[in-house]
């Protein structure tokens, strides 16, 4: 655990409504791995009909550096 990071942060699993406040801190950055070719070709698309899916579209919105790896 790095210096200064908080390891008591709530683990988020649902959907946050657009009006509702963030919980925790924006990422430094993300990996996804393993990243198949309908996952990455969704996230392109912006389609996030899943949970994991929207993290990424969120991600990507907000700027956070995103490795994607096969």
């Amino acid at each position: 655990m790095r210096p200064g990071c908080d390891a008591h942060n709530p683990i988020r699993s649902a959907w946050r409504t657009p009006g509702e406040a963030r919980l925790l801190p924006p990422a430094d950055a993300m990996a996804v791995t393993p990243a198949t070719f309908n996952t990455v070709d969704k996230w392109a698309a912006g389609v996030s009909g899943t949970f994991a899916l929207g993290i990424l579209c969120e991600a990507y919105g907000m700027g956070i550096p995103t490795a994607v790896l096969p």
